[in-house]
């Protein structure tokens, strides 16, 4: 949207071209995001192959006959395309990056710090002025050149400094934040820059976010890529209390970390740990987690735990899992999943980070092959359910709790002879002892 008007026509037109005479589709979003959003800042190298194939298989139909002034950079832009390399010879490097501003931002792009021109680069992107569509970029590549040549604790205040803007951009957050997090040296100085943005394309061809938080209505949050590995892998029950506790984390990572703390922890047998944890869980479910930790009879903390968990999973449409979810997706988790001890049993320890110990990854190796052993989600609450129905029959909260079971094994993602046979015992174990419940009515089939 801060494009000018002719320029997004223009990468709307190329966009139509590519969609009805080239494939695959991703060539053409990829290469037009790059085109049409130069701000965006991203590796324009695959970018440039990418347009030079479409170009061959276009006939060179991608550049139009004429453009006015004011996209003149954008047309050098697509005639580099032609090019595989288009500062192939480091020698003319400054010299074509003085042409045009296009050719500008890729110089910045190739050009490593320390390099002879790259001074003389800056003194050029420092030129590029507010209305031109390489501004935001030229912008980008000033900043980490100039964070180069300062130390360490200035390094640190200057890029806390752009995160501290309202406007930041989501892609320019997530860049930087990979700059940030190299500099960290403790896990309490790691964790607010250890979340992502979860982005998309628009239809101009501009990142934005795919979708944002309905509380925030900023692009959603996630542990993603190595951080996703570092907090699934490589952190102890205490250091991830400690990754909830920082108030810098956004609200519902905090949420989704304590939920993982909590069923780790008391599937290990540590309540007290699965106590501090509940306490941190979302509104609602809290008070119930903190609930069920405290009861002190295994038989009965066993059924309430499995009840708890099948509410919490069916009523919120949140499947439990023994990990952070680090995509966003919606298909159940590896407990879920007769695979669920190939997820959790990896035989090495988790990524390492210079401020992490490593027996304390080792530590979180040994829990993770612990819970490798435990069964999958739906035979842990049949288990659970059955045992306990068998000893208390009369108990009131039986038939929404064989309803529930029934219910928990629908699920297209993961399935099994013995999922199968699970859910037909608790059918008919519904059917024949409380035929008149109104649970017993809504649970009209097994799986």
């Amino acid at each position: 949207k801060n494009l000018p008007d002719d320029v997004r026509r223009a990468a709307n037109r190329y966009r139509d071209l590519v969609r009805h005479q080239t494939e695959p589709e991703k060539l053409r979003d990829e290469a037009l995001a790059s085109l049409a959003a130069p701000r965006t800042g991203r590796d324009f190298r695959p970018a440039l192959a990418r347009w030079a194939n479409a170009k061959k298989a276009l006939g060179g139909a991608l550049i139009p006959a004429r453009l006015d002034s004011r996209t003149q950079g954008l047309q050098t832009f697509l005639e580099a395309c032609s090019i595989k390399d288009p500062l192939a010879s480091e020698a003319s490097m400054l010299a074509k990056a003085k042409r045009s501003e296009a050719m500008l931002i890729i110089a910045l792009e190739k050009t490593p710090r320390n390099h002879k021109d790259e001074q003389a680069l800056i003194n050029l992107a420092k030129k590029v002025q507010g209305d031109s569509p390489a501004y935001f970029t030229a912008e980008w590549y000033l900043l980490l050149h100039e964070l180069n040549g300062l130390p360490l604790d200035r390094r640190k205040a200057k890029l806390d400094t752009v995160f501290g803007r309202d406007r930041l951009p989501a892609w320019a957050r997530n860049r930087l934040l990979i700059e940030r997090r190299a500099l960290a040296s403790s896990l309490e100085e790691w964790i607010p820059f250890s979340t992502t943005s979860l982005l998309g394309y628009s239809e101009e061809g501009s990142r934005v976010s795919s979708r944002s938080d309905p509380e925030t209505g900023r692009p959603p949050q996630l542990f993603r890529g190595i951080e996703g590995r570092v907090i699934n892998e490589s952190l102890t029950l205490d250091q991830l209390l400690q990754v909830a506790k920082n108030p810098k984390l956004p609200k519902k990572m905090t949420e989704s970390v304590a939920t993982v703390v909590w069923l780790r922890a008391y599937m290990l047998g540590r309540f007290e740990k699965a106590g501090a944890a509940a306490s941190l869980m979302a509104e609602g479910r809290s008070s119930e987690a903190l609930r069920v930790v405290k009861i002190l009879d295994p038989l009965n903390r066993r059924f309430e735990a499995a009840c708890f968990m099948m509410k919490f999973t069916f009523t919120d449409s949140a499947h439990l899992d023994f990990d952070v979810d680090t995509d966003n997706s919606s298909h159940p988790g590896y407990w879920w999943c007769e695979d669920s001890t190939g997820n959790m049993n990896r035989g090495n320890e988790g990524p390492s980070l210079p401020f992490l110990n490593s027996n304390d990854r080792r530590s979180v190796l040994n829990d993770r092959m612990a819970l490798a052993h435990i069964p999958t989600a739906q035979l842990y609450f049949g288990q659970a359910v059955l045992d306990y129905a068998k000893v208390h029959p009369d108990d009131e909260k039986i038939p929404e709790a064989l309803h529930a079971l029934v219910e928990s094994t629908t699920h297209p993602h993961c399935g099994s002879e013995e999922m199968s046979a699970l859910s037909k015992r608790a059918f008919q174990l519904l059917h024949k002892r409380y035929p008149k419940s109104e649970w017993t009515k809504l649970t009209k089939y097994y799986f």
